[in-house]
């Protein structure tokens, strides 16, 4: 048994407990280097992925048979850690507009020592902080520091912060009582969190679901792109005011809608554009803008560029004549 998997089942139970299912599926970030790969220590770079974790929970088990169900699980799936998430939602049956998960458990089992912030004994780096950034609704992030920091980093349109808080409680609860509950029923465990709020706990529509207020498209290419986000979203329309990661759109869903954009328009634009335009309309008119032809697009920027060069060729050339006069 592993404190890895003790954090996974109490997540496992706070995700049952507010959801009232017996089974539950979440994100987990796993290492990518397995042990047995030859030579893994002395690879550089990362190997971190994610992978969905999907837990049943039978009230009448002893948490502790529980705990040990979730540690074999999280064991086997461990030889598939370099799966990426676009191949198993591709054999999930999962639509792609669909998560596989909303929730991110990351338990950051490693330790930074001095040693990693500076540079050949000269350079010296302090004061750094990495901000953690998700694009899942909700992330539990555990730090192995004097004693284990819980936190939990959510989105302010998905949760209100006092149910976040609430939930963050109940975890820590379900923490410091795991132990004395060993040989007792998992529900009893379970019983010790707080009821569900059932939608309450969200501040905004579900993802996926048309927006109350229609605005149609008025060019060709708002219908063009309403017509590829609708039928990627599975609805029968999209309004042009429509966000595409308040209707649910993820980043792996994002490449897809990049690639099949581009086919739909006939443009190609960088993917980084979506997120600076992230409504159809917005979106359409950016496009738009930049015109019908990337060819022509760059010709002209060429054509700039060497109008400065030879400007600039000119300039020099006059002071020079000036400096021999």
């Amino acid at each position: 048994m592993t404190l890895n998997s003790v954090l996974q089942a109490a997540w496992a139970l706070q995700l049952s407990r507010q959801s009232n299912q017996r089974e539950v599926v979440f994100g987990s970030a796993f290492s990518g280097r397995p042990a047995d790969l030859e030579d893994a220590e002395s690879i550089v770079g990362p190997f971190v992925n994610t992978l969905p974790v999907r837990v049943a929970f039978h009230p009448g088990d002893t948490t502790a048979l529980f705990l040990q169900q979730v540690h074999k699980l999280l064991h086997r799936m461990a030889a598939h850690q370099f799966m990426s998430l676009l191949d198993i939602q591709s054999q999930s049956g999962v639509p792609e507009h669909r998560r596989l998960f909303d929730s991110l458990v990351v338990f950051q089992n490693y330790r930074i020592d001095d040693a990693s912030k500076s540079f050949g004994g000269q350079v010296k780096i302090r004061d750094f902080v990495g901000p953690i950034h998700t694009n899942y609704p909700l992330l539990f992030l555990v730090e192995p520091q004097e004693s284990l920091r819980l936190s939990l980093i959510y989105d302010a349109q998905r949760f209100a912060r006092a149910t976040v808080e609430r939930w963050g409680d109940d975890i820590a609860k379900l923490l410091d009582n795991i132990a004395a509950s060993l040989e007792k029923p998992v529900a009893d465990l379970q019983s010790m969190l707080s009821p569900s709020l059932g939608a309450e706990h969200r501040r905004s529509r579900p993802p996926g679901t048309e927006s109350q207020t229609f605005v149609p498209a008025e060019s060709r290419s708002e219908l063009a792109i309403g017509t590829v986000w609708a039928r990627m979203f599975g609805l029968e329309r999209v309004s042009v005011e429509e966000n595409f990661f308040d209707l649910g759109g993820h980043s792996l869903l994002l490449v897809k809608m990049h690639r099949r954009l581009q086919e739909a328009l006939g443009h190609q634009f960088s993917i980084v554009t979506l997120f600076e335009h992230p409504t159809v309309r917005s979106l359409a008119r950016h496009l738009d803008q930049l015109g019908e032809s990337p060819e022509r697009m760059v010709s002209s920027e060429l054509q700039n560029r060497a109008r400065r060069q030879k400007e600039a060729l000119q300039q020099m050339r006059g002071r020079l004549k000036k400096s021999g006069s």
